[in-house]
């Protein structure tokens, strides 16, 4: 279906003009982004998830895989146009999911994602000094809550 939008002004001159510009309401159906950024253990996370070129109204749904947990994705707009996937991430790891776009004329779009959970106590540990020197990590095991993990460097 195209549209076309005309228009006519009256200046100061009285001089008048018409504008007629075709734009089409059909693009192919698009859900942003392709990817998803890493989040970190206990720190909000949230990402909007444009619809683009569906009838509303749009459901998106996790039809395959896992959101991380702590995360929910949340409807954004009341006819589905982008939805949010946002919560605080309570489980480190990598997580693969498939959302599923379905509009009103039944059309699917779906896209797989991996989102990289970090946990911020388990940072990589340095192998070499700003100078190039060898660094010797000692580490001693125990649990964070009642025995805490002690890290010496040389």
């Amino acid at each position: 279906m195209s549209v076309y939008w005309a228009g006519c002004r009256v200046w100061w001159l009285l001089l008048c003009f018409s504008l007629s510009v075709p734009f089409s309401m059909n693009a192919a159906p698009s859900m942003e982004p392709t990817t998803f950024p890493d989040g970190e253990l206990g720190t909000r996370y949230e990402v909007d998830i444009p619809l683009n070129g569906f009838q509303t109204p749009i459901t998106l749904t996790v039809v395959s895989g896992a959101v991380p947990p702590g995360l929910t994705l949340v409807i954004g707009h009341p006819a589905g146009l982008f939805y949010t996937l946002q919560g605080i991430p309570t489980s480190a790891g990598t997580f693969t999911f498939t959302l599923q776009a379905r509009d009103a004329a039944n059309t699917t779009l779906s896209r797989a994602y991996t989102v990289h959970i970090i946990d911020p106590m388990l940072a990589p540990i340095p192998t070499s000094a700003p100078g190039g020197d060898a660094v010797e990590v000692a580490i001693t095991q125990g649990s964070v809550t009642s025995n805490p993990v002690t890290i010496a460097v040389r």
